[in-house]
């Protein structure tokens, strides 16, 4: 039985975020933490304001990355989470034991994912498992592009294949930017960064479950929707790398990068 439509339990969910977000811009703000130095000759006491969350993103901007690495996952995702239900039930003819297992197979890539970096014994750079994260993440909604060109039954393989390749990417990506998160911001404002980047993933959540409904279906189709995501992260990813090679070769940058 349907409770409500999907559309309604969509706009139910957005605004459950907005209130959460105004109760937490009413909370009384703390006095800025600071650091304090004493002059062991004279015992005159300084005080020193620690830098904030912006001043800290300005510096550093391999933090900047992953600020963006995150948002633009999580859009995608949850762009196709909403997409996902109607795309099954209406172009591939499935019933809610198909998407089951689609939305299981994204699980279980992604615990693989974390299995793995668990188990590996060679190090590798945190950067490049994020690179490779974020290339795997865009088959997510490549999968039901392409499934919407062939057969029906070639179509749910593709995409069972594409999710949990996907889902290994996410679990690359979010065990290593969560690992970057710990080591790259100064100690002082770790605190801080962290919550700001949790926001900034709510950001990715709030953007996808508005931005989607408004795109489809009035102004692109389903696959044209998952198409474009899938372009665009790659996209992404490819710039990101550009970046990340560049910054590689200023000292300055090289050492803020380093875990």
């Amino acid at each position: 039985m349907v409770v409500m439509a999907p559309q309604t339990a969509i706009l139910l969910d957005v605004v459950s975020y907005i209130l959460s977000a105004i109760i937490l811009t009413r909370m009384p703000n703390l006095l800025p933490p600071s650091v304090v130095d004493r002059d062991l000759d004279t015992g005159l006491v300084a005080v020193q304001n620690e830098p904030g969350v912006l001043v800290t993103l300005k510096d550093k901007p391999h933090l900047q990355l992953l600020f963006l690495s995150i948002f633009v996952a999580i859009f995608i995702i949850i762009g196709f989470d909403v997409l996902s239900v109607i795309f099954v039930r209406d172009v591939i003819q499935g019933n809610e034991n198909i998407y089951g297992i689609l939305v299981g197979m994204i699980g279980l890539g992604t615990l693989g994912g974390a299995v793995i970096l668990m188990l590996r014994k060679k190090h590798v750079d945190p950067w490049r498992d994020i690179l490779i994260g974020m290339a795997l993440i865009s088959l997510i909604p490549l999968g039901p592009a392409l499934a919407e060109l062939v057969s029906r039954n070639i179509g749910i393989g593709l995409m069972l294949i594409c999710n949990l390749l996907g889902g290994l990417g996410l679990g690359l990506l979010s065990t290593q930017v969560n690992t970057l998160l710990q080591v790259l911001p100064p100690p002082a404002v770790l605190g801080r960064i962290a919550g700001a980047f949790e926001s900034t993933a709510v950001a990715g959540q709030l953007a996808g479950m508005l931005v989607t409904p408004l795109l489809v279906p009035g102004l692109i189709s389903m696959g044209q929707y998952f198409f474009f995501s899938a372009l665009g992260i790659i996209l992404l990813t490819a710039v990101m790398t550009i970046i990340l090679r560049k910054m590689l070769t200023t000292p300055q940058y090289a050492r803020s990068a380093s875990v």
